[in-house]
């Protein structure tokens, strides 16, 4: 039997073990670091071997290939060892890619992508049977094993395409590309557009991308490969959407919140309309969709101040997205483990928009100097975070999350940020 080994106990690597074990390959799994208790539940169930808190290089060496986490950096000390000895190392995206036998539409890109990729489930569900999986819900490998879907949308980030070598979607969505992730470039900006653009290294003339024509990064690129682009023009109009063929959609009839959001609205219907769908079809199912969770999600409206959740915001392009969908002002909770964020880029904006800057986290001296006149508060508590800013809202204020950094000086993702968040909030 063919053995294989998979460094990372995450959604990822769980999901290509699984798969690996369904095409009667051995697999090895192998984390540095303590297995979550819910994965090790599933590898001991399912007969797999595992190790944790170390990577045994003796028992790696004896797979023909490795598939590799998205989390491990390409110059980590096991990856090194690993290609000493000329050891194949791909993607769980590859891996999953050898098995798919359904399109595939991959979106990836600073920000939007969860929201780009919700919506056109959310289109196409009626219609077709599609998997909404990668960066969002299940892994790809995951979802190869349930093989009873007509398309899978995969949302995919920087770090999962950073491996690729043979996966192919048959459409393409890159959103933009901003400063994000950063710390992992060598704080290179290009270098980080050059991952995100190997999602189209393997595509052809037949397959299609689509993308803003307004992104400077993306469109500096584009140019060099030969496949069906199409570019969607930024509206000028923030009430409406038009939906090609000038059929338009009124914001008002959508429960997503934000200009922002149209460019999304317009990228998701036009992979709708090359699947095949109609104009008509495509508005239907966009006036039911709801936002999705802890992305300027709406909380509550407590003796008129209102709280939102953008915990998914972890960059500065996020931030500022979100900072621009309000008129009233904002009572801004940010702040985590930085990227290599520049927050000059935002300076005029915050000045406009926030009347008090709360951080969350264990090191915020950036934020804190940058925006010396706002910041007012800084703990490691959420509770009293949000406390303190309830303390000193007024009606028609807005209390916002919206981090513009990770989550992992405290929680264990921007999940359970958010989460505990709404928890505090609700308990006010």
């Amino acid at each position: 039997m063919k053995s294989i080994t998979i460094l990372g106990a995450g959604e990822s690597g769980i999901g290509a073990a699984l798969l690996a074990k369904e095409k009667k390959i051995r697999a090895f799994v192998s984390d540095c670091n303590i297995i979550n208790e819910k994965y090790k539940k599933i590898l001991i169930e399912n007969d797999i071997e595992f190790e944790e808190g170390k990577h045994s290089l003796n028992k790696i060496l004896k797979s023909y290939e490795v598939v590799k986490s998205p989390g491990i950096p390409n110059n980590s000390e096991i990856i090194k060892k690993i290609n000493s000895y000329n050891i194949n190392i791909i993607s769980e995206l590859d891996f999953g890619f050898r098995y798919a036998n359904v399109p595939i539409i991959a979106i990836t890109g600073s920000n939007g992508k969860s929201t780009v990729a919700s919506l056109l489930h959310h289109i196409l569900q009626n219609h077709k049977k599609t998997s909404l999986c990668g960066n969002i819900g299940n892994s790809f490998c995951r979802e190869i094993i349930k093989n009873h879907y007509d398309i899978y949308i995969i949302e995919v980030s920087s770090f999962q395409l950073e491996d690729i070598k043979e996966f192919k979607p048959d459409i393409a969505i890159i959103t933009n590309i901003s400063e994000d992730h950063l710390d992992r470039y060598n704080h290179d900006i290009n270098k980080y557009a050059d991952a995100k653009f190997k999602i189209l290294i393997n595509m052809t003339s037949i397959d299609n991308v689509i993308i803003p024509n307004d992104d400077i990064l993306i469109n500096n690129r584009i140019d060099n490969y030969n496949i069906k682009k199409h570019k969607i023009i930024k509206q000028e109009d923030s009430t409406n959407v038009n939906i090609f063929n000038d059929l338009f959609l009124s914001m008002k009839d959508m429960h997503i919140k934000g200009y922002h959001n149209i460019l999304n609205i317009q990228l998701a219907s036009k992979a709708a309309e090359i699947v095949g769908l109609n104009s008509k079809k495509i508005i239907k199912s966009l006036e039911t969709f709801k936002v999705i969770k802890h992305r300027l999600e709406f909380i509550a409206n407590i003796n008129g101040i209102n709280f939102y959740n953008d915990s998914k915001a972890t960059n500065i392009g996020s931030v500022k997205a979100a900072l621009e969908s309000f008129e009233d002002p904002i009572i801004w909770l940010a702040g985590g483990k930085d990227k290599g964020n520049d927050y000059k880029k935002i300076k005029k904006l915050v000045d406009k928009k926030v009347k008090a800057l709360i951080c969350i986290g264990k090191n915020n001296n950036s934020l804190k100097d940058i925006f010396k006149d706002k910041f007012i508060f800084e703990t490691e508590n959420m509770k009293k975070a949000v406390n303190y800013a309830y303390n000193i809202g007024k009606t028609g204020d807005n209390i916002l999350l919206s981090p513009g950094c990770s989550s992992f000086d405290i929680y264990n993702n921007f999940e359970e940020r958010g989460n505990i968040f709404i928890n505090e909030v609700n308990s006010l």
